[in-house]
């Protein structure tokens, strides 16, 4: 590499101009920048790493609050009001998770009152039925107990057991159409009360039809009085047909009606009850749900007296 400029000698000295002339060779001259070039290319990987090392912890530090949120609000949204997130970061994140909780409270508080109105609501419901003849005063609430209590003992989800306390509220809702006449009468129906009597269970299905949350407890109120030998009303269906909930509610039906006092007869004694549905098991009860309503009445027996004793049954299917 080399380089020049003249010496104007000319003025002053009375001499010809001179050229000065100053050359190096390419790499020593180059050196420093190659260096420079070197130092540069890893200042600027190393200026990357740590850009990207810092911005994935700010990200880690990002996500995981936000995963705590998601996973609160999945929760909100799979129907668990007593989900809440705990968050300790002491920024805008810390604030959300706040609002949050406070937010997923709420709705938790009006989904209980929601809640209590509607089992209110059936419960007056089921009374009104209930009170339309003295002899059934109660009797929707203690077949629903009995009812839910075989329906846990057989291991149901809690959501079937609100399917089963639904319709079990409101299993007898068709008799506001059924004359009195009929429900208190003292003796033996004839064949047209019996049709006007076992007409309660369409009528009680066109009743609920039109409110969409009572749908799977429809058939309750359709089928308990089925049979799974096919011989019930109103449709004659047999077997799996009918629903287990339909069947464990039959059972518990049967139960009260037979263990309370009624126009035409007197409340028969527990072991009575217990022998007339152990002889019923697989001709108009399901033998399953049989069973466990005589181990929960063993059970029962042994809390209270203290000590077990059996109940004679016949006709074991």
């Amino acid at each position: 590499m080399a380089s020049y400029w003249n010496l104007p000698l000319q003025v002053s000295f009375l001499a010809t101009h001179w050229t000065v002339v100053s050359s190096r060779t390419k790499r020593p001259v180059l050196a420093p920048l190659s260096r420079f070039r070197i130092g540069f290319f890893l200042v600027f990987l190393l200026t990357v790493w740590i850009v990207v090392f810092l911005s994935l912890l700010q990200i880690r530090r990002y996500l995981g609050p936000l995963g705590k949120l998601q996973e609160g609000t999945q929760g909100i949204s799979s129907g668990d009001f007593q989900t809440r997130v705990a968050i300790k970061s002491g920024d805008e994140f810390e604030e959300l998770a706040n609002s949050f909780n406070s937010m997923a409270s709420r709705i938790e508080t009006q989904v209980q009152e929601l809640k209590q109105l509607q089992w209110g609501t059936l419960t007056a419901l089921a009374r009104t039925i209930d009170a339309k003849s003295p002899w059934t005063l109660g009797h929707s609430e203690r077949v629903t107990a009995t009812a839910v209590k075989i329906a846990q003992a057989m291991g149901l989800p809690s959501a079937e057991l609100d399917v089963i306390r639904r319709g079990g509220l409101l299993h007898d809702i068709g008799k506001i159409g059924t004359p009195a006449n009929i429900l208190e009468k003292p003796g033996k129906l004839t064949d047209e009360e019996m049709s006007i009597m076992r007409e309660h269970v369409n009528a009680g299905v066109r009743i609920l039809e039109p409110i969409p949350g009572l749908t799977e407890s429809m058939p309750i109120v359709l089928q308990h009085h089925e049979w799974v030998n096919g011989g019930g009303y109103p449709n004659g269906i047999a077997g799996d047909e009918i629903t287990l909930h339909a069947r464990i509610f039959a059972v518990a039906d049967c139960f009260d009606a037979l263990i309370s006092d009624r126009p035409y007869r007197a409340g028969m004694p527990l072991e009575r009850v217990m022998q007339i549905i152990q002889e019923g098991a697989a001709k108009q009860f399901d033998p399953r749900v049989v069973q466990v309503l005589r181990e929960l009445q063993d059970q029962e027996r042994v809390e209270r007296d203290g000590k077990p004793q059996s109940v004679t049954l016949v006709g074991v299917a």
